[in-house]
């Protein structure tokens, strides 16, 4: 902030760029351009470290907010054909997290006369920030990530093997218990059934059922 613009000037010119904004936040591109301009003009004005009290207090705008209004300003600034994209794509273009050659890709691929919707704009900015993640792992650290996946994988295996094996005793178990109360209580299993059905125990009740439904056969003539 220069000395020439007092105190009253500053006011004034901070009160006519939050009334221009306020007017003219909406998200055509001609709109997000203007304010990403008044709001680099205010920063500029202001010493440093009040510009993001003043965003707050005028508009409740977040630092992140206003710095996509200055990137996109920057950007359509630089390469005028940008302008013609919707505004998330332009936002999506000058993220600071966008890859530089993904940009560059873009913006000759727009210049060239090509038209990209928003939605594809995005897509190629996000497919180039997963390639470049997957480049950034170091061998070391994609053979630690592949040595945790075949750990997690054997723990399944292991897991599923000890169920299987859990069941079977289990299976086994109910058999033994099957032929013991069959060979005890032979002319008694009809009752035995029909308490256990009572009890829910079906698992046991279902082992039973064959003999029982053989006995009464035998006991009826059929």
């Amino acid at each position: 902030m220069t000395d020439a613009v007092t105190t009253n000037e500053l006011s004034l010119a901070l009160a006519a760029a939050a009334d221009r904004i306020r007017s003219l936040h909406k998200r055509s591109v001609e709109s997000v351009v203007f304010i990403g301009r008044e709001l680099r003009q205010v920063k500029d004005l202001l010493p440093h470290g009040d510009f993001l009290s003043w965003i707050d207090k005028e508009f409740r705008m977040t630092p992140r907010t206003a710095q996509n209004y200055m990137r996109t300003v920057d950007l359509c600034e630089k390469y005028e054909t940008v302008s013609y994209l919707e505004a998330s794509a332009i936002y999506a273009l000058a993220a600071p997290s966008t890859p530089e050659p993904t940009r560059q890709e873009i913006i000759s691929r727009i210049e060239g006369g090509e038209k990209l919707p928003a939605g594809e704009v995005k897509e190629i900015i996000a497919d180039a920030k997963k390639e470049q993640a997957k480049a950034k792992v170091s061998p070391d650290q994609r053979k630690r990530d592949q040595q945790r996946e075949a750990r997690r994988r054997r723990e399944i295996e292991k897991h599923r093997a000890e169920m299987d094996a859990a069941n079977e005793r289990r299976r086994q178990a109910l058999r033994v218990a099957v032929a013991l109360i069959k060979s005890s209580l032979s002319d008694r299993l009809e009752d035995l059934v029909a308490a256990l059905h009572e009890a829910h125990c079906y698992d046991l009740a279902r082992e039973l059922s064959a003999p029982v439904n053989a006995y009464a056969a035998a006991r009826d003539g059929y």
